[in-house]
């Protein structure tokens, strides 16, 4: 699921307070700002974020350092040239270079190789509940209950009180 934060490491660091850590002695724990915080990650908005410029990303023989950071805006494009516009992320000033979306990350397999934690389909099923397709009452019972003339039968103005 794609949301509007990113979690950078070692950027916009905040303090939290542990659980773990309350019962933990200061020794034992990390001296500055107080033995009950601990250093957390904090989300940043994506429109925060600097992106690397797409011609630098090409070429690796610019160090990392040197390759020009810019802003992403989202702007209607024409990618086809037939006329269909679409949403894309540009680069802010130039409106023709288009940054590229990272690729969808691959589904999980559900088929995966069996582990020693696995539970075998066998003892699964004998453990299980099966559903029975049988009615616990007797079919005539049934319709009566189901019967939409019956003043026990459930009304959402009376809210299911069979006196009023």
């Amino acid at each position: 699921m794609f949301t509007n934060r990113v979690w950078v490491e070692g950027v916009k660091m905040g303090r939290n307070t542990s659980p773990n850590e309350i019962s933990k002695s200061p020794s034992e724990s990390e001296k500055k700002g107080g033995w009950w915080l601990r250093p957390t990650l904090k989300a940043i908005h994506v429109s925060n974020v600097m992106h690397i410029y797409p011609d630098d990303l090409k070429d690796n023989s610019i160090p990392d350092k040197e390759k020009r950071r810019v802003r992403v805006k989202w702007k209607k494009v024409d990618i086809d040239g037939k006329g269909m516009m679409r949403w894309r992320r540009v680069v802010c000033g130039t409106d023709d270079v288009v940054i590229p979306f990272p690729p969808r990350p691959e589904k999980p397999e559900y088929n995966q190789e069996k582990s020693p934690w696995d539970t075998s389909k066998e003892l699964a099923s004998e453990m299980t509940w099966s559903i029975s397709k049988d009615y616990p009452l007797p079919p005539g019972v049934i319709d009566e209950l189901r019967d939409r003339h019956k003043p026990w039968r459930y009304n959402y103005l009376h809210k299911n009180r069979p006196f009023v």
